[in-house]
């Protein structure tokens, strides 16, 4: 089952992506799913909106249409307010909302939650669960996703969360396996 088929019959799903073509598989991803779920959130954990927007850009994604939840920038002492005035101009702007940083799960809950009611978030593209345990103990990043999940299924959107494919024995993607709709290994 391709990931579109799967995001179509089910609300989350893990996507398992080797680390080895990691980023190049994003924007192929992405490109997917957009048509589908216009209302897109895409949720970073480790890199900054505006590094994903450029290269989304360079990439020919419409990356104007994504609504981004940025972990990192704060937490790398770059204020936002210096990245937004390297955004684009005002015709390509970008829909970015800051979390403190990725160890600030309550607060990451809470956007990704006001994003979805407020802006009608149809599809939560979460990158990456991976990169999440890089920042929090395995039963908060569990315990943070199930709850993230349910607010999807509440909703009615989609979720999608990629992890490395060389995460998948670690106890939070066997946890999340149980309880999200299906898991799609892509390294076949």
């Amino acid at each position: 089952m391709n990931p579109l088929e799967a995001i179509q019959s089910n609300q989350n799903i893990v996507l398992l992506i080797p680390r080895e073509g990691y980023a190049s598989a994003i924007p192929a991803l992405l490109k997917a799913f957009s048509p589908a779920y216009p209302r897109l959130c895409y949720a970073t954990i480790g890199r900054s909106a505006r590094v994903l927007f450029d290269q989304f850009q360079r990439e020919s994604l419409a990356a104007t249409n994504l609504y981004f939840v940025d972990c990192i920038t704060k937490s790398m002492s770059i204020r936002p307010i210096s990245t937004e005035k390297k955004m684009p101009p005002r015709s390509q702007e970008i829909k970015v909302q800051f979390v403190s940083n990725p160890g600030a799960l309550t607060e990451l809950e809470l956007t990704l939650s006001k994003a979805i009611d407020v802006e009608g978030i149809q599809l939560v593209f979460f990158d990456s669960l991976s990169t999440l345990l890089l920042y929090n103990e395995e039963a908060d990043s569990a315990k943070f996703v199930r709850h993230l999940m349910n607010k999807v299924r509440e909703s009615n959107a989609r979720g999608v969360f990629l992890a490395l494919v060389e995460d998948r024995d670690s106890a939070l993607l066997q946890d999340l396996a149980l309880f999200a709709d299906a898991v799609i290994d892509l390294s076949h």
